[in-house]
């Protein structure tokens, strides 16, 4: 039997597997206390990835990705367990774990992977609530996620940049993305930019990256949370990215709490790693975002 915590670690058995751009079949999370044998179901860790099929404590039906997993729960491979893969993140401390099945004597699947429980208090749990939030809004598959997805399957002769973050409307209506955009060659590019509030506007910019490393400001018309894609003078593609733009009054607060998340997510490691936490830094921003 295995034991799952937050110090496991089972990069030394790891293949590279099926990208998370299986997402549309997954996530089926079940946000809220859930009754269990009389007992608060509290979710301790979320499955999000897999490869194969699995199930949760011997029972009937498939493991999904998104799925909320208690304390004690066992989760095992239902069929052959080569090729098959779980990533699971702990809702105590963020941590993300990887674990691939081989056929090998060293086989990690060959028990079933056994949930721990949370042994002490510790800083990320204040992110509990915010994190089912995030993970149950991947269920509705919003724009924002599916904008992730279409860039990272369409990559030709560049490499697309993402990027998720919290900025500031000064008042001249603009964004300064001198420390928000990735790193790209000076030049000229095309901004267009979508407000996700329900009801989209669209609009489009032109900017410049200046030499020196700044860049020209962006006019953005209003608050709120816009996916922001970027193409060259060439037309091509070379950024996508979620911003979540507030007024300076309630910059600094988002701010703090968003890196706090990312100072978490950024120690993932591993195959998968940078998707998965595009993926899950894009659903915190969703649901920091929504209103109150």
């Amino acid at each position: 039997m295995i034991v799952l915590d937050p110090g496991y670690d089972s990069f030394s058995v790891m293949r590279p597997s099926v990208s998370l751009l299986s997402w549309q079949l997954l996530w089926t999370l079940t946000v809220g206390l859930t009754p269990l044998s009389g007992q608060a179901f509290r979710p301790v860790a979320y499955v999000l990835n897999l490869t194969g099929t699995w199930q949760l404590d011997g029972r009937e039906g498939e493991v999904k990705a998104g799925q909320a997993l208690d304390a004690g729960s066992k989760l095992s491979v239902a069929l052959r367990a080569d090729d098959s893969s779980i990533t699971i993140m702990r809702s105590d401390d963020l941590s993300r774990t990887r674990i691939v099945c081989d056929n090998s004597a060293n086989n990690p699947c060959r028990n079933p992977i056994v949930i721990s429980p949370i042994s002490s208090e510790v800083p990320a749990n204040r992110f509990k609530a915010l994190t089912a939030v995030a993970l149950s809004l991947l269920l509705d598959k919003p724009p924002a996620v599916a904008s992730h997805f279409a860039a990272t399957l369409s990559r030709g002769e560049y490499v697309i940049a993402e990027k998720e973050d919290v900025v500031m409307l000064n008042k001249e209506n603009g964004v300064s993305l001198t420390d928000a955009l990735p790193v790209l060659p000076p030049g000229r590019y095309t901004v267009n930019a979508t407000k996700n509030d329900g009801n989209p506007a669209l609009f489009s910019d032109k900017i410049t990256h200046f030499a020196d490393g700044s860049w020209q400001t962006l006019r953005i018309p209003t608050l709120g949370l816009y996916m922001v894609s970027l193409t060259d003078s060439d037309g091509e593609r070379r950024a996508d990215l979620l911003f979540w733009v507030l007024p300076s009054s309630e910059y600094r607060a988002a701010k703090d709490k968003f890196d706090a998340i990312k100072g978490y997510t950024s120690r993932w490691k591993g195959p998968n790693a940078q998707a998965d936490e595009h993926l899950f830094l894009r659903a915190v921003l969703l649901a920091m975002s929504k209103p109150s």
